[in-house]
Parts: C-alpha cells; sequence; structure tokens
C-alpha cells in the first residue's frame, strides 16, 4: 500500500532527476552556440556532471564512510549507518551537483541566458526542416519562454518609472493599420510610398495617411511664432487651433517634440538623468527618450489628442537582439490606436554625438513593422491581433521601420541570429520598389559607420547577397538603403555566426 501511494512522487522524483540535467546542458550549449564558442565542450561539460562528477563524490565518500566504519570497530563502538541506498545516493547526489551548476551558470550569464535559449535553443536542428522538427522546435522555444523572468531582472529598465501608469489603464484594440499599395517598377504591389500629405489634402474619416508620410516638418512647427513657445501648453494650444485634421495635429506635435528636443547623450553615458518630466524637457531642449514621450503625451493633453506614455525595450542601431530599456508613445486618433517615437524620428547617436535628422519613419508605423525594434512591457501595446512573446522578439530579424518603408522583404535568414560553416553567407530579400542597396560586412563589435568589408550584392527584384567571412569568429552584416542623392542609410542587419 505504502509504495502505491508513494509511486507518483518516486515518478516526480525520477523525471526531476533526468530533467535538471538535461535543462543544464540544454543552457550550457545554447550559450555556446549563442557566443560561437565549441558545443561539443558544453556536451562534454554535461557529460562529467552527469554521471562522472556525482560517482566520483560517491566513490570519495563511500572511502570516507569505510574509515569511519573502520575506526568505529577499532574503538569497540557501534559501527554507523546509512539510510539511503547506493543508488539513491547517486541520485541526490547528481540533483545537488547539476542545480548548483544550473544556478551559477545562469547567474553568471542573466541576460544571455533566455536570449541564447529563445535565439539558439534548437542548434541541434540546425538547417532541419520537417513537421517532426517543427514540432520539437516550438517545444523548446515554448519551454524557453519560461525563463523571460530572467531576462527581465536582469535588464532593468529605467524609464518605467516615468510612465504614469495611463497605459495600464487603457485597453487598447489591435490596429493591424492597412497600407496603400503602390505598383513598383515590375508592376509588383509594393506596401510602402511616401506620399505627400499637408494641410490642404483632403482625407476622409477613418482613412490612414499613407505611410511614411512625407519627412518635412508641419508648417505650423516651422513657422510658430516665438510668443507661442513659452511652455508646452502654449504650443499644443496654438497648434490645435490650427490643424483640424487630427493625423496632421499628431503629426504637428511629433513633429514639434522632435525638432525641439536634442538627445541627452551625456546623461545617457552616465546613466543618470536629470528630471524628464515635460516641463523641464521643454524648457532645457534635452532629453533622453523618456523625455521625448512625456513632452509629447503633456502636449498631447492640452490639444485634446489622448496620447500614452509606453515603456519597453528596443533594439537600437547597434543593439544587442534582446534590446535595452526604451520609451515611446502611442496615440488615439479617430477611435483607432497608432504608434509613433519622436525620440527615433529625431535624430540618431553616434558615439558621444547626436546628430538631428528628423524623419517619419516612427510615426503611424504599422505594428507588424514596429514590432521588429520595439517591444512593449505591456503586450497589448503590439497593437496586433496575436501578440508575440519575449522570444519571438529576439529571434525577429532587426531589421528598422526603414527596411519596410523602402519597400524591401527578407526572404532569408528567418532570424536575427545564424550560423554558417562556410566562409561566406546568403542574405536573400526582395526589392519591391528597386532602391538600390549597400552591404557590409564586420566582426561582431564593429558599429555600422566603421564597417568596411562590402559584400557582392546582385539582382534588382529580389537581391541576392553573398559576404566574405575571415575565418571563425562572430560578425554582424549591416544593410543599407539609398537615400537621396548618393547617401545610404542603416535598414537592419543580422548577426553571423562562423564555427
Amino acid at each position: 500500500m505504502l509504495r502505491v501511494l508513494t509511486f507518483p512522487f518516486r515518478v516526480i522524483w525520477s523525471v526531476v532527476v533526468i530533467l535538471v540535467p538535461l535543462v543544464g546542458v540544454w543552457v550550457a550549449s545554447s550559450l555556446t552556440a549563442y557566443l560561437n564558442g565549441p558545443v561539443w565542450a558544453a556536451c562534454v561539460a554535461g557529460a562529467l556532471l552527469f554521471p562522472v562528477i556525482p560517482l566520483l563524490w560517491e566513490l570519495r565518500a563511500h572511502s570516507k564512510f569505510l574509515t569511519r566504519v573502520d575506526r568505529a570497530k577499532e574503538a569497540g563502538k557501534k559501527a554507523p549507518r546509512r539510510w539511503m541506498t547506493w543508488w539513491d545516493r547517486v541520485v541526490v547526489r547528481t540533483l545537488v551537483v547539476n542545480v548548483a551548476f544550473l544556478a551559477a551558470l545562469l547567474m553568471s550569464y542573466p541576460a544571455e541566458g533566455f536570449t541564447a535559449l529563445s535565439m539558439r535553443g534548437d542548434w541541434m536542428l540546425q538547417g532541419e526542416q520537417s513537421e517532426r522538427a517543427d514540432i520539437i522546435r516550438g517545444g523548446l522555444f515554448k519551454a524557453s519562454e519560461g525563463l523571460a523572468w530572467l531576462h527581465r531582472m536582469a535588464n532593468d529598465n529605467p524609464y518605467e518609472k516615468y510612465d504614469d501608469g495611463t497605459s495600464n489603464t487603457v485597453k487598447p484594440e489591435p490596429n493591424p493599420v492597412p497600407v496603400k499599395p503602390v505598383v513598383g517598377q515590375d508592376d509588383t504591389p509594393s506596401e510602402q510610398q511616401p506620399e505627400d500629405v499637408s494641410p490642404d489634402t483632403p482625407r476622409k474619416f477613418g482613412e490612414v495617411p499613407a505611410w511614411p508620410m512625407k519627412a518635412e516638418l508641419h508648417p505650423l512647427v516651422k513657422n510658430i511664432p516665438a510668443e507661442y513657445e513659452s511652455s508646452p501648453k502654449m504650443v499644443a494650444e496654438y497648434i490645435a487651433s490650427r490643424e483640424s485634421d487630427p493625423f496632421l495635429r499628431v503629426k504637428a506635435l511629433h513633429d514639434y517634440v522632435a525638432n525641439h528636443v536634442a538627445y541627452d547623450i551625456k546623461a545617457l553615458r552616465r546613466g543618470d538623468y536629470p528630471p524628464q518630466d515635460a516641463e523641464t524637457v521643454f524648457r532645457t531642449g534635452m532629453g533622453v527618450c523618456a523625455g521625448y514621450a512625456n513632452l509629447l503625451s503633456e502636449m498631447g493633453r492640452y490639444s485634446g489628442d489622448e496620447i500614452v506614455y509606453v515603456s519597453g525595450h528596443s533594439r537600437g542601431e547597434n543593439g544587442e537582439v534582446a534590446g535595452g530599456g526604451h520609451a515611446w508613445n502611442a496615440a488615439k486618433i479617430e477611435g483607432k490606436w497608432y504608434l509613433l517615437d519622436a525620440t527615433w524620428d529625431a535624430g540618431h547617436v553616434n558615439g558621444d554625438t547626436f546628430t538631428r535628422e528628423y524623419t517619419t519613419n516612427y510615426l503611424f508605423t504599422p505594428p507588424r513593422f514596429f514590432i521588429h525594434d520595439h517591444f512593449p512591457k505591456n503586450s497589448s501595446w503590439q497593437l496586433m491581433e496575436q501578440p508575440i512573446t519575449r522570444g519571438e522578439f529576439v529571434r525577429l530579424p532587426m531589421m528598422k521601420a526603414r527596411f519596410f518603408a523602402k519597400g524591401y522583404e527578407l526572404l532569408s535568414p528567418d532570424r536575427s541570429q545564424v550560423t554558417v560553416n562556410t566562409d561566406e553567407v546568403e542574405v536573400r530579400l526582395r526589392n519591391r520598389s528597386n532602391i538600390p542597396m549597400l552591404v557590409r560586412v564586420a566582426p561582431h563589435g564593429v558599429s555600422a559607420s566603421d564597417a568596411q568589408k562590402p559584400c557582392q550584392v546582385s539582382g534588382l527584384g529580389e537581391l541576392s547577397i553573398t559576404c566574405e567571412l575571415s575565418g571563425h569568429g562572430r560578425y554582424v552584416v549591416w544593410m543599407f538603403g539609398k537615400e537621396q542623392g548618393t547617401t545610404y542609410g542603416l535598414v537592419g542587419h543580422v548577426e553571423v555566426n562562423r564555427q
């Protein structure tokens, strides 16, 4: 009867003892694959942890026990006895060793642990495409989501504290944001194409302007009289009284913030931020992303537009695949919510310098494009019918909004990091608008602006990109799309591990 009652517990115990070593090896090997180390070394470590080290531990303990027995006999005392069988002792030692190893691994790599599992947790299925492989891959990635808390713990978002909680009380509905199709040179419908939108452009209620809008400051922002720039309230009321179209009004608010505020790169480097409230940022003309978002939200309150502060993680120009803390906005226009990031539309940071470069790439950006580099803490603010998980965000290719705005579509690879066994890597994409692309490859850690080695780009409607690698190591393939004149702007990148 006792055996029947204890049977379920023995089964659970056995499963735990088996799973813990397997999880340890999985985490170690995934980290190794992510960092481009020798995966075989992680597997050897797993063999040592189960059963080599526990068995050696048991042999040493058994030797000591026999010594104690001999000493007891010599002293005429009762010999000590063991309460556990040999097998049970080995099992317990195995569990202790592997739990300690797993804990040490996760404590040593708290930020990379979840990222590695989400990105490379299926390393053993590399290149395998079958229904069975897809089921196993899906199970591994679903299991990796259980460590999302580790990523949150290790990647504190310093901009969450500026959130007044409004974004948590509002329950936005998904908004696919239909984009007007435009016929390209090859008569293939292209989803993105800039369009002139001015205050004189007639627009029906519910009709969404084409994205991206033309990258020109709203006329009210360009010509605002100095007497109206004494406070956020004065500016917002000035714009609201002269712009009736809600999309153009929110654009004018976005444009003013992007044009008025300079990014506080010194505060970012120090990690010590001055006040980021709307009044201070407006007065000083300096702020980090929290300041941009707070000022835009506050101005929306005075103009009668519902604009909320959204916090989460973003993948910047040279950021890692999991991203870092960030803040942006969402605006409700004619009953629907739209995403916007005035910080990223204000300019860019290069080293310790902020360069103003106004764009509209992150103004009313379709959620399916915005999600590639913005992951909100509250999944509702993805504004997608099927929100993605943090692990899926990690795996998404690191394409910027500008990539999609130019009509590019990535065909392969389908994730942010890949491993190759040869000295070249191939990237394929569809080029609907026939916009030239320039591609460079550089060792991991070299910025996009410092990347020098060119890749071969061939094709027109569909581009085939081949990059030569200089042996074993980690690399980044940087992609640049043609802008006006002879300049090229960064549109995305892919990490490559050469084994």
